[in-house]
């Protein structure tokens, strides 16, 4: 079915994970723009209130349900810009195998890296070497997320 679910026992940690975030994320969260395609909420539901911002409601949704990401990489345009916040480059390869060969892919970490930031920096200029990345900010940016289930 290409749909990846998350852990049931995320389930038993939703009203305690709203709360924590609900002290994290400003009031009123911030609005959904076109640029963000979930992964959580299908397509057909994207106007509801669930999926119209970036609010604690969200995010426990996102945990505890299953991720979307064959349905929202359909939604990416070519000459686009992913930016991936997961551990050790857990997406890349997917990324690089369903959406056009002109899109640039970034992520932030990679397994056994321990400046991480210096991975992102290198990695930045790596891109930059092989097309004028700035010169092109008009080009779409999409975020790719992966929750760690360890961490809840």
């Amino acid at each position: 079915s290409q749909i990846a679910f998350h852990s049931p026992c995320t389930m038993r940690v939703a009203p305690l994970l709203k709360t924590y975030l609900d002290n994290i994320i400003c009031n009123p969260p911030k609005l959904r723009s076109r640029k963000w395609i979930s992964t959580s909420v299908p397509e057909d539901q994207w106007e509801t209130s669930l999926a119209l911002s970036s609010s604690s409601e969200y995010h426990v949704n996102n945990v505890c349900n299953p991720v979307r990401f064959h349905e929202a990489l359909q939604h990416v345009p070519s000459n686009a810009i992913t930016l991936e916040l997961a551990p050790h480059c857990l997406l890349l390869a997917i990324l690089k195998r369903s959406l056009s060969t002109d899109c640039i892919h970034l992520s932030l970490m990679k397994r056994d890296t321990h400046d991480h930031l210096a991975y992102f920096y290198t990695n930045l200029g790596n891109q930059n070497k092989s097309f004028s990345l700035y010169s092109q900010i008009h080009r779409h940016t999409y975020l790719c997320r992966y929750y760690r289930r360890s961490l809840f």
